[in-house]
């Protein structure tokens, strides 16, 4: 599934093919790539583990996660998460992006996409991310895209021995700015 870009360059979100594994377990064995992901993403990052997770996605029913592809090459992977019970109106979105596809606005257009397709196929009202404090490009990124802060949980965020407080951001479908999600339901 492609949604539309705005930028120049060929950023599309779509769905991951086998033939992605290789080019998904090099972007992903990289140290600086995993340092701020959750620990369910492994480090190091292996073929095999690269074709597991595809093969994986090819069991969900609807679509949540998807390929981020720069001019037809695979740069990272970016999802959607439904929240459940009284959350049920909220999804989290993520998004990482191999090392060589970093500080290209690649990112920001990825989220971008993300809150389009969120806002779109699903019954939500709100979205929201996590963040690590150093994180700062995530931040930029979650800032670019109309996101604000609404908390700080402090030391909230345990990786390699390291604390780190755990900035949480979110998007109100009501906040949408005209001019950037133009065609999303409101």
């Amino acid at each position: 599934m492609a949604l539309p870009e705005l930028t120049e360059d060929k950023i599309e979100l779509n769905s991951f093919l086998p033939e992605d594994a290789p080019q998904l377990a090099a972007i992903g064995n990289n140290p600086k790539v995993a340092q701020f992901l959750r620990d369910n993403f492994p480090s190091p990052y292996t073929l095999q583990q690269a074709e597991d997770f595809i093969s994986m996605l090819t069991l969900e029913r609807e679509p949540s996660v998807f390929a981020v592809r720069f001019n037809d090459e695979l740069a990272g992977v970016a999802g959607v998460k439904l929240l459940e019970d009284v959350q049920r109106k909220t999804a989290e979105i993520g998004f990482w992006l191999g090392e060589e596809y970093w500080g290209k606005g690649i990112a920001t257009e990825v989220c971008r996409q993300l809150i389009v397709f969120a806002f779109t196929y699903y019954d939500i009202i709100r979205l929201e991310a996590e963040v690590a404090s150093p994180n700062k490009a995530s931040v930029r990124v979650l800032k670019k895209n109309g996101f604000k802060r609404e908390a700080v949980l402090r030391k909230g965020f345990h990786k390699n021995g390291l604390n780190y407080d755990l900035l949480i951001f979110g998007l109100l479908k009501e906040e949408l700015a005209n001019s950037l999600f133009d065609g999303v339901t409101r």
